[in-house]
């Protein structure tokens, strides 16, 4: 129960119809330090272009690894991502995980800091594809408490980030000024029922 993730590269044959595309696999990714039950792609996302190159954010015991390839075929570590003294704590299917660009978002549903289960996310901000240093910020809902989860799903979309909880959904929007992520909303459903444990965002649409 090591882990590993496998990538795949479509290939159009020169045609524009879709239906001619085949899928084939490219690479294996193993991080340098994997261990045994690690569960190592429990939770992966990726990011980029042909023209940019490719960001890969994969979970695994405890850890978010960062694999980046100039061409989506050659992969290469470039970092191992923790949180402050620990590592994430997520559910039994592993912690949440999002990237868009130079942000990468991480649910910790497990995290006790407020209670047993209240959960955190983390933010790491990477500098143009380096992610040698990235900085970090905790991210914490107003009102969540025991059991609450926070953190089960993750979503990201520019400078918007969607949180899951058991009770309610949170948005987060990046401050312009301060580089900081602020809470700017608590979704919930108008009957007063819980929401659930999945989120996903785009553009202004949660």
């Amino acid at each position: 129960n090591s882990g590993s993730v496998y990538v795949y590269d479509r290939d159009n044959k020169g045609t524009d119809d879709p239906i001619d595309d085949v899928w084939a696999q490219v690479a294996k990714l193993i991080p340098s330090d994997v261990q045994r039950n690690d569960e190592f792609g429990n939770s992966v996302a990726i990011d980029g272009t042909d023209a940019s190159g490719y960001t890969a954010a994969i979970m695994g015991g405890g850890s978010a690894y960062i694999f980046q390839s100039p061409d989506g075929h050659t992969w290469t570590q470039q970092n191992k991502l923790t949180p402050d003294g620990g590592v994430f704590s997520g559910s039994q299917t592993g912690s949440a995980i999002a990237i868009s660009g130079d942000t990468i978002v991480i649910g910790s549903s497990g995290d006790d800091t407020l209670g047993r289960n209240a959960g955190a996310a983390y933010v790491f901000q990477g500098s143009s594809g380096d992610w040698s240093e990235p900085s970090s910020q905790t991210l914490q809902g107003t009102g969540i408490k025991k059991g609450h989860g926070f953190g089960n799903s993750v979503s990201i979309s520019g400078n918007t980030i969607a949180v899951a909880s058991a009770p309610a959904a949170y948005v987060f929007e990046l401050n312009g000024s301060t580089g900081t992520w602020e809470e700017h909303a608590h979704l919930t459903r108008s009957d007063g029922n819980n929401l659930g444990r999945a989120v996903a965002v785009s553009g202004d649409t949660i």
